[in-house]
């Protein structure tokens, strides 16, 4: 049998049933079998443009850069124009060059018009139909940062992250080795270009005419090991479009980039289900600090009792802000996180979070917001009844509240967190102890 039984990889002697089944088509032309939609472009072994009836060796697959070609910037030098194209649909990052059979190939095959590209059924043998990309690009413990789905943003606290390691790395199941892919790899380096969001000189982030706000170019060549390039973050703030590029240049100050050489890492099926992609980032950079707030249990008869266990703030030193990401235990009535002057259904309770310096009497009320910190629609944040008592609702709250930062000095001081239920007195829910240190 020339097919494993988990159907993923062909070998001779092989027959149309045989892609048949791993290509899951009825389809028995062969010429049509080679061109088919679901051959997996990253498989080492498939059909491709090649003059020849004979079974393919290794070294003709590899003449042919195993099918693969990359369109590159054109006639540009940075990755943003492009990256923002392959995003939207109007460009490709990655082709398969199928063979044409009978079409003469002008391009490709130096305009010889007695060049063939025949289809051949050997071709797939050894086809793997699981076989992944050979390179990735991504950033080192991404996922220690927090993301904010409703705009595919990440945070970045640029206090406590001096730099943000970049990385450029060969799959080890790969079925092609990078190295294989470029033919000349020792002349690429990673790019990474970050943009900052809004017009400058009049032109988008993704305009060919915009040059990075910052970029950095990686020491290492690009082959089949890991590759590093560190952006820096102090000096950054606010929202930055970051793109990720592989370069042909002569060496780290980015001499001489030959722009119609360079590509991106393809994207995975992982990245598309989630909405995210190998070669850009839309980052958030802020100056604050963070930590947990620790609260005193506190009651509320009317809505049941509810706590602030698990909460934590981010005090943004530049703004004067204070968030706070609450994560309320409450009861089984529904109640409303509200400011001081919005109208609220009155089928709950609206509660009121305020942070004071001093006397209640100065409390500062928060204003609510969503996931990302913006406020919220309509001014409030429905908080719904509770199915159980161990049920959590999550709210953000922000209010000017902070003393300024003197970057010379250590301060220490302390902020009360208070609670109000509708026209009920203020109540004391906690003290948040907090330091501005020197070194920072």
């Amino acid at each position: 049998m020339s097919v494993n039984p988990a159907k993923t990889l062909i070998t001779a002697p092989v027959g149309v049933y045989d892609v048949q089944q791993v290509l899951a088509t009825s389809e028995n032309d062969v010429g049509r079998l080679c061109v088919h939609t679901s051959i997996n472009m990253w498989a080492r072994n498939k059909p491709v443009r090649f003059d020849t009836v004979q079974v393919l060796t290794d070294a003709q697959r590899m003449q042919t850069r195993f099918g693969l070609g990359f369109p590159g910037l054109g006639g540009n030098i940075y990755f943003n124009k492009f990256i923002y194209d392959v995003m939207n649909g109007d460009a490709v990052a990655w082709e398969y060059r199928r063979p044409r059979g009978d079409r003469t190939s002008i391009i490709e095959q130096g305009g010889n018009y007695g060049v063939k590209e025949w289809y051949r059924l050997s071709d797939f043998d050894g086809y793997k139909h699981d076989a992944v990309p050979p390179i990735h690009t991504a950033i080192q413990n991404i996922d220690q940062y927090p993301y904010h789905r409703e705009n595919n943003t990440y945070e970045i606290n640029s206090s406590e992250v001096g730099a943000l390691a970049f990385v450029v790395y060969q799959d080890a199941a790969a079925n092609i080795r990078m190295s294989e892919i470029l033919q000349n790899v020792n002349n690429y380096r990673m790019m990474v270009e970050a943009y900052a969001d809004g017009q400058v000189g009049g032109l988008p982030w993704y305009s060919p005419g915009r040059n990075p706000s910052r970029s950095v170019v990686s020491d290492a060549i690009v082959g089949n090991n890991t590759v590093t390039a560190y952006l820096q973050t102090g000096g950054l703030s606010g929202i930055y479009h970051v793109c990720i590029g592989m370069q042909q240049c002569d060496d780290a100050n980015r001499t001489n980039p030959i722009s119609q050489t360079s590509f991106i890492a393809p994207r995975t099926q992982a990245e598309e289900a989630t909405g995210k992609y190998p070669y850009y980032y839309k980052m958030w950079f802020v100056s604050y600090y963070a930590g947990k707030i620790t609260f005193n249990a506190v009651g509320y008869a009317r809505t049941g009792n509810f706590t602030f266990d698990g909460t934590y703030w981010t005090a943004n030193y530049t703004s004067g802000e204070l968030f706070v990401d609450m994560h309320i235990t409450r009861g089984n009535s529904k109640m409303y996180f509200a400011n001081a002057t919005q109208s609220i259904p009155s089928d709950g309770q609206r509660i009121m979070i305020g942070f004071t310096l001093t006397t209640p009497e100065d409390v500062v009320i928060a204003t609510p917001a969503n996931a990302n910190r913006g406020a919220a629609a309509g001014g409030y944040v429905t908080i719904p009844a509770a199915s159980s008592s161990d049920d959590t609702q999550q709210i953000y709250a922000t209010a000017p509240i902070l003393p300024a930062r003197d970057t010379a000095e250590d301060k220490y001081f302390a902020i009360r967190v208070l609670v109000k239920i509708g026209d009920n007195v203020w109540d004391d829910a906690g003290t948040l102890n907090m330091h501005y240190s020197s070194n920072n």
